[in-house]
């Protein structure tokens, strides 16, 4: 009886033994499995939406408003019969003749109906001698609404020292224009223009030489 007992005994602390063995070489994870670490829960990235670019409105300058420099017309000078001059060139006026037809020996140049011709003797001087030669069509003719009359014809005569009456210069042909060549020219200027204001006086500009005013006669 007492054989059993100490057999037991010894049974039991061997028993007890392997079990503290047991759990001595085993760690909390060996008993109960691996620690599991929660995976971390996912938080949602919110969907950013761009804020619109804004264009910026551009409100255009205004353009100024450019005010031209008007360049004053001289005042044309009443000085038919009297020289006119600047510093290169002098006009003289002698007189201007409205005609209907012009004749030259056999051959009559009559105008379309509501025009008429301006048949006129000037003499021009060159007072700078660097001036070069000039052609007649630069002798414009205004009338009094300040249309321009054109030039069909042009005859020239150089100065001699004595006077000279233009008109005694025959028209040669109509269409022919010649040129100032000499210091001291005079001109017979043939034009044609409208009817309206031949009752009015006319105006010539030649070069830098102020305007000079002029009333022609009438020849019908």
């Amino acid at each position: 009886m007492n054989e059993k007992r100490v057999t037991i005994v010894v049974c039991l602390i061997f028993l007890l033994g392997t079990v503290s063995l047991s759990l001595t070489g085993c760690g909390p994870g060996q008993l109960f499995g691996p620690t599991v670490t929660p995976s971390p829960t996912l938080t949602s990235t919110p969907t950013i939406t761009p804020k619109p670019t804004l264009t910026p409105t551009i409100t255009p300058s205004p353009t100024p408003t450019f005010t031209p420099t008007i360049t004053p017309t001289p005042t044309a000078i009443p000085a038919q019969g009297t020289p006119i001059a600047s510093k290169d060139w002098e006009v003289t006026v002698f007189k201007g003749i409205l005609r209907p037809r012009l004749v030259n020996g056999w051959t009559l140049w009559t105008p379309r109906s509501g025009y008429i011709f301006l048949d006129l003797g000037v003499r021009i001087r060159r007072l700078n001698p660097s001036e070069g030669s000039v052609s007649t069509r630069k002798i414009y003719l205004y009338d009094a609404n300040g249309e321009v009359w054109e030039l069909v014809s042009s005859n020239v005569a150089l100065g001699t020292g004595k006077a000279k009456d233009p008109f005694t210069i025959g028209l040669t042909c109509m269409g022919c224009l010649e040129s100032i060549e000499g210091d001291d020219t005079y001109v017979r200027l043939f034009y044609i223009g409208n009817t309206e204001a031949i009752n009015r006086p006319f105006i010539l500009q030649f070069k830098d030489v102020p305007p000079i005013e002029f009333t022609p006669e009438r020849i019908d």
